[in-house]
């Protein structure tokens, strides 16, 4: 993966001499109006910048944890996936494929959602557009949206996966995991006693998005360069 992830300076979308602290970007409601503009120019810069390394991108959350790629979940998924997909960060601070994750502002956003219906209506306006934006930019045969059942973006992610694929974006898509599978991870953690176990990084659910994959033409023996199409 790109060498980015591994620069100290977190300052190639932004220059430093515009960083803003964390009270200044807000929480939640105001990440999403970006008061600062500070969200809509990482985005142009990741969007100028990026460049895809497989025909495949998983798309899940961000974490508490920062950089994403130490919490649990990104780092199952790193180790299970890297060699064969994109791996990128959606939340209420933008589309952030992992290259980027050392980059201001995203070790320094609070993205704790606010229980809103207002907000949560909000947050999938903005967070689709920049989704659709991306994926209207690069590229992808294929992507797997790795949502909770529970996530306030869950529901928007049938309609617009529908519109990309029929606008020639995309090939084919995935939203993972389905009831049943909700329901097989449910038990685990309970069986475990483990309730902060994170849903998606549970083998069950780290084995269907292999499965899926190799349902695609994709497996771990196989890395598929994107060329640029």
């Amino acid at each position: 993966m790109s060498t980015y992830r591994d620069m100290a300076s977190g300052d190639i979308l932004i220059s430093r001499s515009d960083f803003v602290n964390a009270t200044k970007l807000g929480g939640d409601a105001q990440l999403l109006e970006d008061p600062t503009g500070t969200f809509a120019r990482a985005f142009e810069a990741i969007l100028e910048k990026h460049e895809p390394e497989h025909k495949v991108a998983i798309f899940s959350l961000c974490t508490a944890d920062r950089p994403y790629s130490v919490s649990d979940k990104w780092r199952r998924l790193i180790e299970r996936f890297e060699a064969i997909s994109d791996l990128i960060v959606y939340s209420n601070g933008g589309v952030i494929p992992l290259p980027f994750e050392h980059q201001f502002p995203f070790k320094t956003y609070d993205a704790k959602a606010t229980p809103s219906v207002k907000i949560a209506e909000r947050y999938r306006e903005v967070v689709g557009g920049r989704i659709k934006t991306f994926l209207e930019t690069h590229r992808y045969d294929h992507v797997i949206f790795a949502t909770l059942l529970k996530n306030r973006f869950r529901a928007a992610l049938p309609d617009l996966c529908t519109e990309l694929a029929d606008s020639g974006c995309i090939k084919g898509f995935a939203i993972m995991p389905d009831e049943a599978l909700d329901e097989e991870i449910a038990a685990l953690r309970s069986e475990n006693f483990h309730d902060q176990l994170q849903p998606l990084s549970t083998e069950p659910f780290l084995q269907a998005v292999e499965m899926q994959l190799r349902a695609w033409g994709y497996g771990k023996e196989k890395a598929n360069a994107n060329p640029g199409v």
